[in-house]
C-alpha cells in the first residue's frame, strides 16, 4: 500500500489512488466472460443479462495503469508543478469511471405458462440473483459529485496548497461515494419473457409452419 508523501508528487498521488481501486474490482462476478444464465436443466438456457449489456470481463483488477491510462502529466502544469484543481478533476473522473463496476440484480420474469415441453408451467420470477457486474450502465455522476464536492475545500481546490492528510481524506470520500452510488445501490435488470422455453419450442415451431 502506498502512502502519500509530504510534499506530494504526481506518481505518488496516482499510486495512492490505485490502492483504492481494489474497492471497485474486488468481488466482481459478472462480465462479458461470465454472464448470469437461467438453466433449469431441461435442455435450454436463458441468458438473463446478454454480453452487450456488460462493459468488460469480470477479471480481477487488471492494474490501474491499464484502466486509467498513463497518468503522467495529467495533474501538473508548466514546470511540473502539481495543480490542485487538476487532482480534483482527475480523481473525480476516474471515480465516475469505476461506477461501471456496480451491484446489479438480474431478475428474469416469465409471464405465461411453459412451452410445448412444459418446461416452465408456472409464471413468475424464475431467476433472481444480485451480484457485482462490470456493467454497461454506470451510476450517475450527479450523485457522486454531490456526495463529495461540498467538502472539497480541503487540499484539492483552486489556488490551495496541497496537504497530504487532506488529500487522503478526499480520496477516502471518493471511495465512500463510489460505494454509496455503485456498490450499495443495486441496479435492477429485469427481462420479461412469455415463457422460459420460448425460443427453443414455441417460437421455433411457429417458424416451421
Amino acid at each position: 500500500m502506498a502512502a502519500l508523501t509530504d510534499p506530494v508528487n504526481e506518481r505518488n498521488i496516482i499510486s495512492r489512488f490505485k490502492d483504492y481501486t481494489y474497492a471497485a474490482w474486488h468481488g466482481v462476478t459478472w462480465g462479458t466472460n461470465n454472464l448470469p444464465v437461467y438453466a433449469p436443466g431441461t435442455g435450454y438456457a436463458v441468458t438473463v443479462i446478454p454480453s452487450n449489456e456488460m462493459r468488460g470481463p469480470n477479471t480481477s483488477d487488471p492494474g490501474a495503469d491499464s484502466f486509467i491510462g498513463k497518468p503522467d502529466g495529467t495533474i501538473t502544469g508548466p514546470d511540473n508543478e502539481i495543480i490542485a484543481s487538476r487532482i480534483y478533476d482527475y480523481l473525480n473522473y476516474f471515480t465516475y469511471e469505476y461506477t461501471f463496476i456496480r451491484s446489479v440484480r438480474a431478475l428474469l420474469t416469465v409471464t405465461g405458462a411453459g412451452g410445448s415441453q412444459g418446461t416452465q408451467p408456472v409464471g413468475g420470477n424464475v431467476y433472481d440473483v444480485t451480484a457485482v457486474a462490470y456493467f454497461a450502465n454506470r451510476a450517475t455522476q450527479a450523485g457522486l459529485v454531490a456526495d463529495y464536492v461540498a467538502p472539497v475545500a480541503g487540499g484539492v481546490a483552486v489556488n490551495q496548497v496541497i496537504d497530504d492528510a487532506l488529500l487522503e481524506a478526499f480520496m477516502d470520500r471518493c471511495r465512500t461515494s463510489y460505494n454509496n452510488f455503485a456498490r450499495n445501490q443495486t441496479f435492477l435488470y429485469n427481462p420479461i419473457i412469455c415463457h422460459a422455453s420460448c425460443h427453443v419450442s414455441c417460437h421455433g415451431s411457429r417458424g416451421r409452419r
